[in-house]
Parts: C-alpha cells; structure tokens; sequence
C-alpha cells in the first residue's frame, strides 16, 4: 500500500509500505477517508 511516511523535518515521502497488521488484541486498524491541512500563523 502507499503511506506518506516522515524521515524528519521537511523530508516526508509518499512510499510502499506493507499492508498493516493486527499483533496485539488491544491494536486497531483505521481507515483514513478524509484529511485536511492545517496552518498556523506564527
């Protein structure tokens, strides 16, 4: 699958990733539908 990953400041990246798993009972999977950015006025 694609996920926008981060390696740091400025550096984030659009990548394949594997496909996220269930290891622990207590672990959710979400599926993002909708996102939006958001800027602050310094």
């Amino acid at each position: 699958m694609k996920a926008l990953t981060w390696h740091g400041k400025s550096d984030k990246r659009c990548e394949s990733v594997p496909d996220p798993k269930i290891h622990h009972g207590r672990d959710a999977v979400l599926k993002v539908t909708a996102c939006a950015v958001c800027r602050r006025a310094y």
